[in-house]
């Protein structure tokens, strides 16, 4: 079918622009360094920045408690960005009655333009507690190669590939053309239907990856929609290699007809 053709081309076309966005290299060369604080929070309050220096990246570290959800924000000049919502990292927070902890949490700050940040305003709504443990600090390097902060001494490696993000656009190729390829093979009408479910489902959710990675590479909906992603890549090939192993295991039970013309005539 001629529409299968064009899911495929596109596929490889998708695939090796998210594979370039992943792998390519950051244009400013950075240096991280870690910095203690004691914060806590049960209600709306700003953090004043008492740094001087410019910064390409934000995380925080800490703990949240309480059932309502707590909002932090990187303010400089006329820029808000969101650094941590409680509400939006469901892969890093399980909700308990004893408190959930994050680590190196950013949303809109994990690589910035440089900015000169002002103040961290923490926004909490409903009854909870908000500890921020640690600041990750990103600051670009000046021309001579340094750091242009005066606590900086570890300097990061060059930024290496989103592995994670590089697996799960395998896992959906491979679904892909595997369905497209088992579909040819399988007599099953309900296991040809299966299989173009997984073929356009897997197809729908790399193009939902390309576009959120192209429009909002750092928004709370580009972290959901790779996490559901990854789960539907990851059951994708698992029911391939099922349907695989029961056709392979079909074929072994079924002889050829001219098989069985030729071991009689062997016979007599």
């Amino acid at each position: 079918m001629m529409w299968k053709k064009v899911v495929l081309v596109a596929t490889v076309v998708i695939a090796a622009i998210l594979v370039v966005i992943t792998v390519r290299p950051t244009n400013i060369p950075v240096s991280e360094f870690r910095e203690e604080a004691h914060v806590r929070l049960a209600g709306s309050s700003e953090i004043p920045f008492f740094h001087s220096f410019e910064l390409t990246g934000l995380a925080l570290s800490g703990t949240w408690e309480g059932p309502g959800f707590a909002q932090v924000l990187l303010v400089g000049g006329d820029k808000k960005l969101i650094v941590l919502d409680t509400r939006s990292l469901p892969e890093v927070l399980e909700f308990s009655g004893f408190g959930s902890r994050f680590d190196a949490a950013c949303l809109q700050t994990c690589s910035i333009p440089p900015l000169q940040p002002e103040h961290l305003y923490v926004f909490i709504s409903g009854p909870g507690f908000l500890t921020i443990d640690t600041y990750h600090f990103a600051v670009p390097l000046g021309p001579s190669g340094l750091a242009t902060c005066p606590n900086c001494k570890k300097i990061s490696a060059p930024s290496t590939p989103n592995h994670t993000t590089l697996l799960m656009i395998l896992l959906l190729v491979i679904s892909i053309i595997g369905a497209h390829s088992l579909s040819h093979v399988c007599k099953n009408p309900q296991t040809k239907r299966i299989l173009i479910v997984i073929f356009l489902a897997a197809f729908i959710a790399l193009g939902g990856v390309f576009g959120v990675s192209v429009a909002a590479p750092t928004a709370a909906i580009a972290v959901a929609t790779k996490k559901a992603a990854s789960v539907l890549a990851a059951f994708g090939v698992i029911v391939l290699f099922v349907i695989f192993g029961i056709e392979m295991l079909a074929s072994k039970h079924e002889q050829p007809a001219d098989w069985k013309e030729d071991e009689e005539c062997q016979k007599k």
